[in-house]
């Protein structure tokens, strides 16, 4: 082989390794089973990301805890972590049965 055409040492070798790690991930993502019918299930469940779809934020510099379903807001969030939740607990259901009354009337 002419000296212009000479490979630096160890290209051929990187080359040939590239080329059969391709081949590998190739055939290696063949032989992979489908993903889980529940995966694109839970995926959609999970939360996207959206700031609106926030369900409750602990803001700890100011001892605040905000459930934003029903727009509450307590400056207690030390009781809170510390399991004392029956006042968000009791918030929520009155919310909720507030509502189930609304609609039972509207309904009806």
């Amino acid at each position: 082989m002419p000296a212009s055409r000479r490979q630096p040492p160890g290209a051929a070798s990187e080359r040939d390794a590239s080329h059969l790690e391709g081949s590998i991930r190739r055939t290696d993502n063949l032989s992979r089973p489908c993903a889980p019918p529940w995966r694109d299930i839970r995926h959609a469940q999970r939360a996207g990301g959206d700031r609106s779809e926030r369900v409750r934020t602990y803001n700890f510099p100011q001892n605040r805890v905000t459930d934003h379903r029903i727009g509450l807001t307590l400056y207690r969030l030390d009781n809170f972590m510390e399991g004392n939740i029956g006042e968000i607990i009791d918030a929520l259901n009155t919310h909720y049965q507030a509502e189930a009354l609304r609609a039972g009337s509207l309904g009806g």
